[in-house]
């Protein structure tokens, strides 16, 4: 039988699976959202993309679909198109992961489908090993850019036929590298890793530097002077809080004049106990108002009087204290500057 034969009997067979596995998902439907919804026309466009020859458009479809709803009868589907691919690895690894995912789903076709076909391609499979003899300290293994780990020297795994890149690196070393061609079918392939040669490039500068004499710190920048700005500031909110609390004394003083305008005596009406307590409330205010102004012109004369300048002066401060009676609430101030 010629080659072109039997690529196309394999091809009926693989289109034939995939039909049986089509019909029988079809009995096993579960709500659909948004993704299983597009999950379900990616794998009908990938059935039709595989009928018409474009296997690797056909892959792309049912993994996809596969990502958004994984279903045993999707996985299934995929495994037989990786397989058509050429990626027998690949698809041995998918049919592995059909099974568990056949049974979860209660599908025992599924299942016996799924080890039937790894009982036919584990006779195929290209399988690499490779050794390293020589390890040296942080040596990293890689193979077509992925680490392999140590665990896994030695180990005559399944790959996919094809061109394989396998890099070692390690300090101080030279990288080694080589490409493998994996055959399609059966094909073993052992891959060992010579001694590594010492890296003189590397190792040169590294010597050099330790004999180096240390770089010479540089010079701490000159801060600039601070600025007063702050201090103008709060001293001008300092002669607003006075303002404030100037206005509301007056208030204070006019509404008592009003509240004992309506008293008689030892003898007040409503009017004038109403006013009395909007005086109190604007004495109260009053007193904030000016501690708080004292505050802000004594921190502001501070600022100023402390700023860095050609003569000495004396270490200036600010202190307030609560100043409470029977009718008055305010702030004391007291400083040196």
């Amino acid at each position: 039988m010629s080659i072109r034969s039997r690529s196309r009997e394999l091809r009926l067979a693989a289109l034939c699976l995939m039909a049986a596995i089509s019909v029988s998902s079809a009995g096993n439907a579960r709500p659909a959202g948004n993704d299983a919804v597009l999950a379900r026309s990616l794998f009908d466009s990938g059935k039709a993309l595989m009928s018409a020859g474009k296997t690797d458009e056909a892959c792309d479809k049912f993994a996809e679909s596969q990502r958004l709803d994984p279903r045993s009868g999707t996985l299934l589907n995929l495994a037989v198109c990786r397989e058509e691919q050429g990626k027998i690895a690949t698809a041995w690894l998918l049919f592995q992961e059909a099974i568990p995912l056949s049974r979860n789903d209660e599908r025992p076709d599924r299942e016996k489908l799924a080890k039937d076909k790894l009982a036919e391609i584990e006779p195929r499979l290209p399988r690499l090993a490779i050794e390293v003899p020589f390890p040296v300290d942080a040596i990293e293994v890689s193979l077509d850019g992925v680490a392999v780990g140590k665990a896994a020297w030695s180990e005559a795994a399944p790959i996919d036929p094809g061109d394989h890149r396998i890099t070692v690196r390690a300090p101080g070393k030279k990288p080694w590298s080589t490409l493998v061609r994996v055959g399609p079918s059966a094909d073993r392939h052992v891959v060992r890793v010579p001694n590594l040669e010492d890296d003189r490039v590397a190792v040169a500068p590294a010597a050099s530097s330790a004999s180096a004499p240390a770089p010479r710190p540089e010079p701490r920048p000159v801060l600039p002077e601070r600025s007063n700005t702050a201090a103008y500031v709060i001293g001008g909110a300092g002669i607003a809080a006075l303002g404030v609390g100037a206005f509301f004394g007056w208030r204070a003083s006019k509404k008592w004049d009003d509240a004992q305008s309506n008293c008689t005596g030892d003898v007040c009406n409503a009017q004038a106990e109403s006013l009395s307590r909007e005086a109190n409330t604007a004495a109260w205010v009053s007193n904030v108002g000016v501690g708080l102004g004292l505050v802000g012109i004594g921190v502001a004369t501070w600022l100023l009087v402390s700023a860095p300048g050609d003569r000495p002066h004396t270490k200036a401060g600010v202190q307030a204290s609560p100043i409470a009676g029977t009718s008055t609430l305010g702030l004391g101030v007291s400083g040196r500057f």
